[in-house]
């Protein structure tokens, strides 16, 4: 499913709440509404900028939403979809993890082709790529070409292992076309 189809659904989901007693919550209707119109905005773009935007404050409205739901009831346990949670449990699925969304959002316009300024090392966004590839780390280090150990490097948060080290460009260009073709096939 494309970032277009997976918004538009987040959408229709999100307005399933306008007809909710949870719709009184602030945050809930708050994080509804940014999920609609975000998609609006993203259906509308002629730019990858707002589109990439777009995307981004999405699926910010799904965490405003999400982090409002009542987490605790007291007496019988309630119908699940009157809990909200069923609701954004299925957005949370079209949407992935934060990481995994903003490397599938970025991912959806770059060039097939290698362009070195568009080096992004920070940890966040190789392993969103590696999320989207669907692989484990081992099976990434060895279809990309490098050691275990090394891939276990560049995925580690610079200053809080001496072994941290910065992806080089053809490490990132590499996992993002085992991302690209894990969204073309999946």
């Amino acid at each position: 499913m494309d970032i277009s189809e997976s918004l538009r659904e987040a959408a229709s989901l999100a307005r399933e709440f306008e007809d909710s007693p949870l719709w009184r919550i602030a945050n809930i209707r708050e994080g509804a509404i940014t999920i609609q119109q975000q998609a609006e905005r993203y259906a509308a773009a002629t730019d990858h900028e707002t589109r990439t935007d777009a995307a981004t404050w999405a699926r910010e409205g799904y965490q405003i939403l999400s982090s409002a739901l009542p987490d605790t009831h007291s007496g019988p346990v309630p119908d699940e979809r009157k809990t909200g949670w069923v609701i954004a449990h299925e957005i949370g699925r079209l949407l992935g993890t934060e990481f995994g969304w903003l490397a599938r959002v970025r991912l959806a316009s770059q060039p097939s082709f290698p362009d070195a300024s568009k080096h992004d090392p920070s940890v966040e966004y190789l392993r969103g790529l590696i999320e989207i590839a669907g692989l484990s780390q081992r099976e990434v280090a060895e279809r990309i070409g490098i050691g275990h150990r090394l891939l276990k490097y560049y995925l580690t948060t610079p200053g809080t292992d001496k072994e941290s080290r910065v992806a080089p460009y053809p490490v990132q260009f590499s996992l993002e076309r085992l991302a690209v073709e894990q969204m073309r096939s999946g």
